[in-house]
């Protein structure tokens, strides 16, 4: 029941804002009161209202973010989606609040705007947050704490893995810091060998291993001779890893094994711990040759540097798996054989699978080289590639498809409909205003409101800018 009343309660105090707020003149009036129709009327169409202000980064748009923060109001979290790095550290006190919040829902937004921020206060704040034991937040701190990278969020997993309060999160710290690797990682993970819990003893043995340090040597090869089936597999490729002798038979059974799924567990483990004794491995037991281990392989195990794993990457371009292609082709982008990498990509953008289509916008959108041919699928049946066609046309300043962007604006897919207004505004703002203007009259609910931000960010900058 409390709880309910304060939601009601958060809830009439962004209205009453919403209500009491001069208005600002002009077209931002029109913009505004479009917007504020949306937010008054709920649902689908109060969240895009709400997920928008982000993009129009005015002094109404932020004053209104921060009262919906402050109140903890269950529209915050849409607030969020549309913040850039910069709004993100300027609001990380509120979205800390709100992490931390024990009655607050929408936190998988809030902890991906802190992710955003980028800084190590940041970092800290989603290492509150994982330390803090409850599902499904604290795996999604791990792994926005992951995708921060070491100089971000090294320090925040190293004192995790050291100080964390249950030993499950200091496992977790520090099998993500294995990958990751910042500096002191090391050091780090031979304290760790004294840790009073044996799981996470043994994931400090296990990434030490992986740098080719011999310290948790007797919890490796205790961990090998586990009935854990998880745990024996790691430790055994971990052994082979370093090179010590009599565990090479004991993995060529395990790769070998007339179970699949123990086969196939296997070289995920080899893929994913890498390095090249575990590639001359694959090599001498015909791994490459098996068309299930190959996309894995070409993803984590090969490396383009090395001539004979880029020749079999190269081969690769030509398999029969399309997965298989354009791994490989992500691979090669860096590489000479980058155009022909690219034509895979570009192939895989128009195939019917809708996985493929996922794995080559992926690689697309990571390509300066590629956003041309992207931009050329704007009319894709698939609405991901379709915005981020609309995306590229806007990077790549392409204004002939002035007309196309403007059909765009009247995308079914409210997410396709914002590139497009986005698009518009950044390749012309002056002659986008008059179509912006237009949709305002929209019958469509996401087209009024995604030109509404467009028409209010438009003005914000243009006011920025001064005389």
């Amino acid at each position: 029941m409390r709880k309910s009343i304060t939601v009601a309660c958060s809830i009439l105090a962004v209205l009453l804002l919403l209500a009491s707020e001069a208005l600002p003149a002009g077209i931002d009036t029109e913009a505004w009161r479009a917007l504020r129709a949306a937010m008054n009327t709920g649902g689908l169409a109060a969240e895009a209202a709400f997920a928008v202000l982000g993009t129009i980064d005015d002094a109404e748009s932020r004053r209104l973010i921060e009262s919906l923060l402050k109140s903890e109001s269950d529209w915050a979290g849409a607030a969020v989606r549309g913040l850039d790095a910069t709004e993100c550290a300027l609001y990380l006190p509120l979205l800390k609040g709100l992490a931390l919040s024990p009655t607050f829902k929408g936190k998988l937004w809030v902890l991906s705007a802190i992710a955003k921020a980028g800084t190590p206060g940041a970092a800290e704040v989603l290492r509150e947050v994982a330390d803090a034991g409850v599902q499904p937040e604290t795996g999604v701190a791990f792994g926005l704490l992951e995708s921060m990278g070491a100089t971000a969020a090294g320090r925040a997993l190293i004192d995790e893995a050291a100080t964390g309060s249950e030993p499950r999160q200091r496992e977790t710290a520090i099998y993500v810091l294995g990958r990751m690797q910042p500096p002191g990682v090391i050091s780090t993970f031979r304290a760790a060998l004294h840790d009073r819990d044996q799981r996470v003893r043994l994931a400090a043995a296990l990434g030490l291993g992986r740098l080719g340090a011999l310290d948790g040597r007797a919890e490796i090869e205790t961990a090998a001779q586990s009935l854990n089936e998880n745990d024996r597999t790691e430790a055994i490729v971990t052994l082979v890893k370093l090179g010590l002798p009599g565990w090479a038979e004991r993995l060529k059974a395990l790769v070998s094994a007339p179970n699949q799924a123990v086969a196939a567990r296997t070289v995920w483990a080899i893929a994913r711990i890498g390095g090249s004794r575990l590639r001359e491995f694959s090599y001498a037991q015909g791994l490459p040759a098996r068309p299930a281990f190959r996309p894995l392989l070409a993803e984590k195990l090969l490396d383009p540097s090395d001539p004979r794993d880029l020749a079999l990457l190269t081969e690769m371009l030509s398999d029969n798996d399309e997965a298989t292609r354009l791994i490989a082709a992500g691979r090669l982008l860096k590489t000479r054989f980058s155009e022909k990498a690219r034509a895979v990509i570009a192939q895989g953008l128009a195939s019917e699978s809708d996985t493929t289509r996922a794995l080559a916008l992926d690689a697309a959108s990571n390509s300066a080289a590629l956003q041309g041919a992207l931009a050329q699928l704007t009319g894709s049946r698939d609405p991901f590639v379709r915005e981020a066609a609309i995306a590229a046309v806007g990077s790549s300043g392409q204004r002939d498809k002035f007309a196309l962007l403007e059909a765009s604006l009247r995308d079914p897919v409210p997410a396709v409909s914002l590139a497009a207004a986005k698009a518009l505004a950044s390749l012309d703002a002056a002659s986008a205003r008059p179509l912006l203007i237009r949709g305002l009259s929209s019958d469509v609910a996401h087209v009024r409101i995604n030109c509404a931000a467009l028409l209010l960010r438009i003005d914000a900058k243009v006011s920025a800018a001064g005389p």
